[in-house]
């Protein structure tokens, strides 16, 4: 079962609800992204376990023992550049140090 907390940014105070990194509930594993464009944080899908894929998901052709990785991308734009963000990391409106929060959610 997966967790997300809540980030925010003291200086400019975006807050968003994310995992903060790798995650992985029962069906699928999540990356948080920055995405440069967005100046936004987001969870995406980063694999999912054999038998969960669905027909929309972009596979690598990559396979790490019972996972099917998959093409991470922004979930606003595909073409849009991104970088892998994990906690404790930067604010990608202001460049200042996130804080996290409380866990606020559970996922599978």
């Amino acid at each position: 079962m997966g967790r997300r907390f809540e980030f925010s940014c003291p200086v400019c105070g975006y807050a968003v609800e994310v995992s903060g990194g790798r995650d992985a509930g029962e069906c699928h594993c999540t990356q948080t992204i920055l995405c440069f464009d967005c100046k936004e944080l987001m969870d995406v899908v980063a694999a999912v376990f054999s038998g969960f894929e669905e027909s929309d998901m972009e596979l690598t052709g990559e396979s790490e023992e019972n996972l099917l990785l998959v093409r991470i991308k922004c979930e606003r734009d595909s073409n849009h550049n991104w970088r892998e963000w994990n906690a404790p990391d930067v604010c990608p409106r202001c460049g200042n140090s996130m804080e996290r929060g409380h866990w606020t959610r559970l996922w599978d």
